[in-house]
């Protein structure tokens, strides 16, 4: 999202990605896994945002001018994601924390809201994945 070639070059590796979750894999290929709590513990950069519905990063996480999310998960299960305009400038951030009650099932705890989401581990990527509103909401962390 920050550089225009890089946002065409990952968004050519998460459709490679997400054609290959569930499919197992072999021969080299991508292998998706449900996320551990090892897989969510780590500063994120989010890299691609997909919904089936018409919105924006910014109004998924409530402010239009968010343009770059950055998250940092910690082992105590608190997380913290700073929000960033088109121009790199800091716009806020958000606190909460974070639940794996079973491989692949995340809960984040905003303060206004709680969302689960499936999580997988893809060759290095967090990948999160919920229905909000009706929509198919897809997170991808690097």
């Amino acid at each position: 999202m920050r550089r225009t070639g890089n946002a065409c070059c990952a968004g050519l590796l998460i459709i490679a990605i997400v054609a290959m979750i569930g499919c197992g894999g072999g021969g080299g290929e991508v292998v998706s896994r449900a996320a551990t709590a090892q897989d969510i513990v780590g500063d994120w950069f989010l890299d691609v945002f997909f919904t089936s519905g018409g919105f924006t990063v910014g109004d998924y996480f409530g402010d239009d001018d968010i343009f770059e999310v950055d998250a940092e998960f910690g082992l105590d299960r608190t997380f913290t994601m700073r929000f960033q305009d088109v121009a790199s400038d800091f716009v806020g951030m958000i606190s909460g924390t974070w639940e794996l009650p079973t491989s692949g099932d995340l809960t984040l705890n905003y303060p206004d809201r709680s969302q689960t989401y499936t999580a997988l581990w893809v060759d290095g990527w967090l990948y999160l994945r919920a229905t909000e509103s009706g929509n198919d909401v897809r997170l991808y962390f690097r």
